[in-house]
């Protein structure tokens, strides 16, 4: 026996092993051997000249480099290999090898046929246009010659301005004159950052109320679409959070002008926009009102004098104007008459929610009211709230502080007898209200269309 079989005989009767080697177990072994050799000859005969032939024209093209000679060398073509049968006589079976792909020059293995049909750089894949580089946008300079806050009468003498007025079939209040677009930005025209009575002509105080992109928005600081919550805080530490989550920073400057960045389900940015608190809310859309009954009335009901302002879902599905029968259509609410049914009928909770129901007197004036001779003179004329989802249009509501709604709403009237409060810019027989706790900071808000329950 040669060196081999003593190796093999010592290993398989290792007694750490634990295993008892057959008597014939290398008899077994040499032959399967000899079985494979014989019929895989053929196969290493072919694949041993091609290799010679490989060595032996690599050597040649080595030589030719360094000697420089005249002749190109032309690479072997890779030998051929002839698969073996599979030997499964005498209880030995061979398992069957899984062929391997020819090398493709990709480290990752992959072959030709596994080409990304969406990557631009495949010959078979179809193209796909780059994603678009964010519009910086300063609000003081804005993009296509304008900005928010920019009269509709110099929009109108801008080149590439498409300017689409709204009718009165929008049903939209005619403080909103209708919307834009050019090549890069589109928004809405309304009168838009003055606090007071409104214009009777509207006209000369149409401006470019916002401004937003069919591309991403970034502004100077950095903030564009996929930008976290952190990064926007980190880049405004004044960021308000408004009540349906997006995140707003008021800008501080005269024309009323803030970053609204809204917050998808990821906690990222999707969209950032230039807002100027425009007046085009149409009752047509109104996707974010909750489902529950309507009230009495129609758009015409966002005029001044109307029941509804901008902002007044963040109490839905509660609404101003609502008759005592639309309010006992809300399943849970509790309605509580009051002793003199002349003026106020009474006051209502429901969820969050807490009210009074009266007929209305108007603020604009401060007439007194008509009585009431049925109940259905009988209105919702003041709902409120102290959850913080229910906030302004600017954003405040619970923890805001008396100071920052000063800033916001430089009409606030404020008085020691009553909570503070500040009539709606473009309907005044509404008034916002601001519950304080301490002299200082919000407690609750609250809509007032003229109740007379209450002082």
């Amino acid at each position: 026996m040669n060196h081999f079989d003593d190796e093999l005989r010592r290993v398989l009767g290792d007694d750490r092993l634990t295993l008892s080697a057959r008597p014939d177990a290398v008899g077994r072994i040499v032959s399967g051997a000899q079985r494979r050799r014989t019929v895989r000859v053929a196969a290493t005969t072919v694949t041993s000249v091609g290799l010679v032939a490989a060595l032996a024209l690599g050597s040649m093209a080595t030589v030719g480099e360094l000697g420089a000679g005249p002749d190109e060398i032309v690479p072997a073509e890779t030998p051929t290999v002839l698969p073996g049968p599979d030997d499964t006589a005498d209880g030995d079976p061979t398992p069957s090898e899984t062929p391997t792909a020819a090398p493709t020059g990709d480290p990752t293995g992959a072959s030709e046929n596994d080409a990304d049909p969406t990557d631009p750089t495949e010959p078979d894949g179809e193209e796909t246009a780059p994603e678009a580089a964010p519009i910086v946008i300063d609000p003081n300079v804005g993009i296509d010659g304008f900005t928010v806050g920019t009269p509709l009468a110099t929009l109108e003498g801008l080149d590439g301005v498409e300017i689409t007025p709204y009718g009165p079939e929008r049903g939209i209040s005619t403080m909103c004159y209708g919307e834009y677009r050019t090549e890069n930005v589109y928004g809405t025209i309304s009168v838009r950052g003055s606090w007071g009575d409104p214009p009777d002509d509207p006209t000369p105080y149409y401006e470019v109320a916002t401004m937003r992109s069919d591309q991403p928005i970034a502004t100077p600081e950095g903030i564009t679409v996929g930008a976290s919550e952190a990064d926007v805080l980190a880049a405004y530490p004044g960021a308000t959070r408004y009540g349906n989550g997006d995140l707003g920073v008021d800008l501080g400057d005269e024309t009323i002008r803030s970053w609204v960045f809204t917050i998808g389900d990821t906690g990222l940015v999707t969209e950032v926009m230039l807002d100027g608190v425009d007046r085009c809310s149409d009752p047509a859309d109104a996707p974010n009102e909750p489902d529950g009954p309507t009230y009495t009335g129609g758009p015409e009901d966002f005029e001044p004098g109307g029941w509804r302002v901008s902002g007044d879902e963040a109490f839905g599905p509660v609404w101003l104007g609502m008759t005592v029968g639309e309010l006992s259509q809300l399943e849970g609410v509790q309605i509580t008459p009051a002793a003199d049914a002349v003026y106020c009928y009474g006051t209502f909770q429901y969820q969050h929610l807490s009210g009074l129901i009266s007929v209305r007197r108007d603020l604009r004036t401060d007439s007194g009211p008509t009585p009431a001779e049925s109940e259905d003179d009988y209105r919702v004329t003041f709902v409120s709230s102290s959850v913080d989802a229910s906030t302004t249009p600017l954003g405040l509501g619970r923890g805001s502080t008396l100071e920052q709604v000063r800033q916001a709403y430089p009409g606030l009237i404020e008085g020691e007898t009553f909570d503070p409060f500040v009539p709606d810019a473009y309907n005044p027989a509404v008034n916002w209200v601001f519950h304080t706790n301490d002299g200082e900071t919000v407690s609750g808000i609250a809509l007032d269309a003229g109740q007379n329950c209450a002082g």
